[in-house]
């Protein structure tokens, strides 16, 4: 089951909060600020609705009012009391009132705060669907460790039962496309003193190496090269005895697949339904079988020779001789898969075991299912197991 990155969720958090503030803003209550003007000329309006209609003048005497009224009016004699004020702003109203009555209504003004709170929520919701949607896909497909340019590739590696984890493994950045990419699994050898630093310091050399190349080298002259500097540097770091490790690799550029090996780990090829090993390994079982083929010996004798499974080349030997390699590159297409492995896997599961488990998945979730049938053997002393899956 796929399972989000701390990345991931944080940026899935981050788009939720987004649209949470925006949705709040947008919800929030507009205070109206009422228009001084609007207010004004609808008081005035509405006085001089509720005017009283005209009468007749009353017959009592107001001269003494009237005296008082000439004398707090303003010289210019424009008004002349407070009915004729009031008929003023009557006139006023409905003149201003006739001006709008062909004009449709007034459109009102565009809030900018609540279009822009809006289009924040748009963009923060429809980021935490599309983040939704690629999570989905991942977890119904099997989320690849890595992808570029449909390269995708998962792996899996676990100790067993050992004391110590003498494998390891590397590959290069994948969206390097001019450079290609390499792929590396090495084994130390549990038998010779620092097994587990010797491999690393093979997949380091391999990696370091790669990286530093210009690109335009011959691949299958690159991982020869690799090959014998990384067996001398080996032999220089030997401090108790002789330091050992195998080591599988391959460069993937352009659909094109290259190999190199050394040792007993394996490099096989998925495509259309068949597991097909690539490489040949340098242990006794194969000079064995070899001389079983000729008539040396029998192919009983061949099976059950107790030195059947030792090395017979491996990266700090003294003379490296035995390489096995492709000068011709393997042409790859789509759906093919590649692996690389230890002999802590295919020396648990058998072909047809491991080929059910790489058919029925992508490179992730077929790495989980792969370790977790290695673990459900439950071999007493399980052997570090290691592999490297990718899918074109």
């Amino acid at each position: 089951m796929a399972q989000l990155t701390k990345r991931t969720a944080a940026v899935i958090v981050a788009f939720v909060l987004l649209a949470a503030v925006a949705l709040q803003s947008c919800s929030a209550p507009e205070e109206i600020v009422p228009d001084p003007s609007v207010t004004t000329t609808s008081l005035s309006a509405t006085s001089a609705q509720t005017l009283p209609e005209e009468t007749e003048p009353d017959p009592i005497d107001h001269s003494e009012e009237s005296a008082q009224q000439d004398e707090s009016q303003p010289e210019n004699g424009l008004i002349k009391d407070r009915e004729d004020a009031d008929q003023l702003d009557e006139t006023t109203t409905q003149e201003d009132s006739s001006n709008h009555d062909g004009d449709d209504d007034p459109v009102p003004p565009i809030d900018m705060v609540r279009v822009i709170c809006i289009a924040v929520a748009t963009v923060a919701l429809l980021g935490l669907t599309i983040m939704l949607i690629l999570y989905l896909r991942r977890k119904r497909q099997g989320k690849p460790v890595t992808k570029s340019a449909g390269l995708q590739v998962g792996n899996l590696h676990h100790i067993g039962q050992r004391g110590s984890q003498q494998d390891s493994f590397g590959m290069s950045n994948i969206s390097d496309q001019a450079r290609g990419v390499l792929a590396v699994v090495a084994d130390g050898i549990g038998g010779l003193a620092g097994g587990a630093e010797i491999s690393s310091i093979v997949t380091s050399h391999f990696l370091q190496n790669f990286t530093a190349s210009s690109g335009g080298l011959d691949p299958a002259e690159q991982l020869l090269r690799m090959s014998m500097s990384a067996n001398n540097l080996a032999r220089r770091n030997a401090h108790d005895g002789i330091n050992g490790s195998t080591v599988v690799a391959v460069i993937l550029k352009n659909n094109q697949l290259w190999f190199v090996s050394v040792g007993d780990s394996r490099i096989y090829l998925l495509r259309d339904g068949a597991l097909v090993q690539l490489n040949r390994e340098h242990t006794m079982a194969s000079q064995l079988d070899e001389d079983a083929a000729r008539g040396r010996i029998t192919v009983q004798e061949a099976r059950s020779d107790k030195q059947r499974g030792a090395l017979t080349s491996f990266i700090g030997i003294d003379n490296l001789r035995l390489i096995d390699r492709n000068l011709q590159p393997i042409q790859v297409k789509s759906g093919d898969k590649i692996l690389l492995m230890t002999d802590g896997v295919f020396g648990t599961l058998n072909d047809e075991e491991m080929m059910a488990i790489l058919t029925a998945a992508g490179p992730y979730e077929a790495s989980v299912n792969l370790e977790q049938a290695v673990l459900a053997k439950a071999k007493p002393k399980q052997d570090n197991f290691t592999a490297i899956i990718m899918e074109v």
